[in-house]
């Protein structure tokens, strides 16, 4: 930690957080061209399911980082870890649950993957 002050700054956490944040969004772009890639074959309606499948990914990423815990809430839970207080640490993660938007964003993170589950049209043999 010490050395991670020294070379990012005393914002360190911030920037380790944007560095994840711009890690998921590159791994998921690189996904949603695998994924469009392998459906490429199976027609229009595939592909569309995917593209909404995708971007349903996209905004519930969006939503669960907007909802989520703050650094200064992670900052306190671990205090409360170091502390022996495991209860008190726990519900400050679990109440990061409770927020509207992390429920809503779970919702369509659930029917994002059950658009890119739905599998294509069987074609019926001639």
């Amino acid at each position: 930690m010490q050395q991670l002050e020294q070379t990012l700054g005393s914002t360190w956490p911030v920037v380790v957080e944007q560095a994840g944040t711009m890690l998921i969004f590159v791994l998921l772009f690189l996904a949603a061209i695998l994924i469009m890639i392998g459906r490429r074959k199976a027609g229009p309606m595939h592909l569309i399911r995917a593209l909404i499948g995708l971007a349903g990914f996209f905004w519930a990423t969006q939503l669960f980082l907007n909802g989520a815990l703050s650094t200064e809430q992670v900052q306190q839970a671990v205090d409360q870890f170091k502390q022996n207080q495991v209860g008190p640490g726990l519900e400050v993660l679990f109440r990061a649950f409770s927020h509207e938007e992390i429920v809503i964003a779970g919702v369509i993170m659930l029917v994002s993957v059950l658009m890119l589950s739905w599998p294509p049209r069987r074609r019926m043999p001639l």
